[in-house]
């Protein structure tokens, strides 16, 4: 009688410990929500429209846009300088260095402030992607952050980094992570702003010194 009951008592053990093996398997998962900055209403980055009497200041090729291997679909925070996590539910609806290639390419070309250059010859623009991310802390801020190597094919015209930070609107909850949402758009519009700025001040000072601003 007594090896009958152990016996009974493991199977009743191994039930319990599979049933809740069981329970924990069918949790409900995460359903992501994806989140898209340049469709947050930030001025400038989407609504670059073109001047038709514009006469392109420029010419220039978008060669590498590019980002840091920790820059995907996941969206960053920071709460510490050198602490950084990933919301678990949200995501970019793309990787970020994506937004960064079609906010330079509005203001550029969308906007007809310089003329597409498709060959290999002449100036080159190469940007990457260092930081995007949500700052927390008593400054909440949105951040990003730019590597931009400019040249031509003898040399590195400009190298510059390009670290802006925004302060994200006052709310709580899913109103704070909006906020956070349109102040990283404004931000790369900023960042955007200054990568044009140096693109236009390099043909400007080719210009002066004797070179055509389309050679």
């Amino acid at each position: 009688m007594n090896g009958w009951r152990g016996l009974l008592a493991i199977a009743g053990l191994a039930m319990l410990v599979g049933g809740g093996c069981a329970l924990l398997s069918r949790g409900t998962p995460l359903k992501p929500q994806y989140f898209d900055p340049l469709s947050s209403g930030a001025p400038g980055v989407t609504e670059a429209m073109p001047d038709s009497g514009a006469t392109p200041e420029c010419a220039i090729q978008i060669g590498d846009i590019s980002a840091s291997e920790d820059l995907g679909e996941g969206i960053a925070f920071r709460s510490a300088p050198h602490q950084i996590g990933y919301y678990e539910s949200r995501r970019w609806s793309e990787s970020p260095d994506n937004y960064l290639r079609r906010a330079l390419e509005r203001r550029m070309f969308d906007a007809q402030r310089c003329r597409r250059v498709l060959s290999n010859t002449g100036r080159t623009l190469d940007v990457r992607l260092l930081a995007f991310e949500e700052q927390r802390g008593p400054s909440h801020r949105a951040r990003v952050a730019v590597h931009v190597v400019l040249s031509d094919d003898q040399a590195v015209l400009h190298e510059e980094t390009i670290d802006w930070a925004r302060p994200c609107p006052a709310g709580d909850g899913d109103a704070a992570f909006e906020g956070f949402v349109k102040a990283i758009s404004q931000t790369l519009d900023d960042v955007v702003e200054r990568v044009v700025a140096i693109v236009l001040s390099s043909a400007s000072s080719g210009a002066a010194a004797g070179q055509h601003p389309g050679d």
